[in-house]
């Protein structure tokens, strides 16, 4: 295993189309782009594994809820044996304007507890993470991220979920990270 792609999110149904898991949505969606097929695994999680060239690489949607999110992250790195840098994770952002993706090498959690939580079990903020616009809560964050998204945001969403997808895959055929913060920054809305 060369690289993994964790995405945050809430497991179960009524979790599934909320702010919370646009994590899990762009992995489903690099699943179906590849036709990957997703199975429980020891990394108290989902994963769908793939290869491109010469780069294999897992999808990883845990099933701790997002505040134990590190869990998962810790078990995969430390039975591939894998180093910081070949993980990539997946979160949502209400700093960020709805469907702008940011992608950074590193950094605090911004308050996201599931971001917390990998920087706890992991040990360090260097690690790269993909961030998507969920909007302004412009009310209580916790009702907010576990809101669902209007029509009219939905197709913005929808767009940003394929951008993401597609700036993933740049990533694991090992494209220029600067040019890929800066094509996906730009094509964003």
């Amino acid at each position: 295993m060369n690289k993994v792609i964790l995405g945050l999110g809430n497991p179960g149904a009524q979790y599934a189309k909320t702010r919370h898991n646009i994590g899990f949505r762009v992995l489903d969606c690099m699943a179906d782009q590849l036709h990957l097929e997703w199975r429980p695994s020891q990394f108290k999680g989902y994963t769908a594994e793939g290869q491109i060239g010469e780069q294999r690489f897992m999808l990883l949607k845990p099933t701790t809820f997002m505040n134990l999110s590190g869990q998962s992250a810790q078990a995969i790195l430390q039975w591939y044996k894998l180093p910081i840098q070949a993980l990539l994770v997946v979160a949502d952002d209400f700093a960020l304007p709805l469907g702008k993706i940011r992608i950074r090498q590193k950094g605090s959690s911004g308050g996201h507890h599931g971001l917390d939580s990998i920087i706890q079990y992991i040990g360090t903020i260097d690690f790269l993470r993909l961030r998507i616009g969920i909007g302004d809560p412009n009310q209580n964050t916790t009702s907010f991220v576990l809101s669902k998204f209007s029509e009219t945001e939905e197709a913005i969403i929808a767009n940003s979920i394929v951008s993401a997808s597609e700036a993933i895959l740049a990533w694991l055929q090992d494209r220029d990270l600067n040019w890929i913060m800066n094509h996906y920054h730009c094509l964003s809305t």
